[in-house]
């Protein structure tokens, strides 16, 4: 039995086992076809390689005499070496295999941190953090942000910061402009507010009534 790094070529599902199966090749050029074996992933993990391109290949711990010619035990690789740019002692990453590692799952020992992202369809960052040293849990995605704070509530902003809406112990508070009711607001019409002693006059179409401005009532 001996154990060699090998290159990793194609890879696909096997449609009887649904074990990942990878075309493997050695030697100093990586020109030495091995054959196709079976990829052994950690419990809880399954990863397939992305295939070769012209920016490499991935790599892999092979053991030979395992089953019928052998297996691959381990492996790296290099197109995804930038994902551990930020990485401390005690974090672990988990991520898509292809380049752009698009989907990405970061645990943070010292920051206490769990962050979700991936990137939408215009290749911005979309994320889901829980950040345990702060204590907040935040959503970010196109611009606007949900954050729950221990201290001071849940708040929603929009990308233009010009909204929002913030939820307390003590109340709701809202800023911006407001329509409630539907989408669409009648021309004119207005949320107002007046004394008790004023709202027959008012259901009269006379008495004051003072605005509420950048609130209106829709159908």
């Amino acid at each position: 039995m001996t154990i060699d790094v090998c290159t990793l070529g194609a890879s696909h599902v096997d449609p009887r086992t649904n074990v990942i199966m990878t075309q493997t090749s050695r030697g100093p050029e990586g020109d030495e076809p091995f054959g196709e074996l079976p990829t052994y992933s950690c419990l809880g993990v399954t990863s397939v390689p992305w295939d070769p391109d012209d920016n490499g290949a991935a790599e892999g711990i092979v053991v030979d005499g395992v089953g019928t010619k052998g297996a691959i035990i381990g492996a790296r690789d290099a197109r995804n070496a930038k994902i551990t740019g930020n990485a401390k002692p005690g974090d672990t990453i988990i991520h898509t295999t292809g380049p752009s590692q698009a989907a990405q799952l970061q645990l943070k020992e010292a920051k206490r941190q769990s962050v979700l992202c991936t990137k939408d369809t215009q290749d911005k960052q979309m994320v889901v953090m829980l950040d345990g040293k702060n204590d907040k849990v935040a959503v970010l995605a196109f611009g606007y942000v949900i954050q729950i704070d221990r201290d001071t509530g849940i708040s929603l902003s929009s990308k233009n910061g010009q909204h929002g809406i913030e939820i307390t112990d003590s109340g709701v508070l809202v800023r911006g402009k407001v329509q409630l009711g539907g989408k669409a607001a009648p021309p004119g019409m207005c949320m107002a507010a007046a004394t008790p002693a004023t709202w027959a006059a008012i259901m009269a179409l006379t008495g004051p009534v003072t605005p509420l401005m950048g609130v209106s009532g829709g159908l």
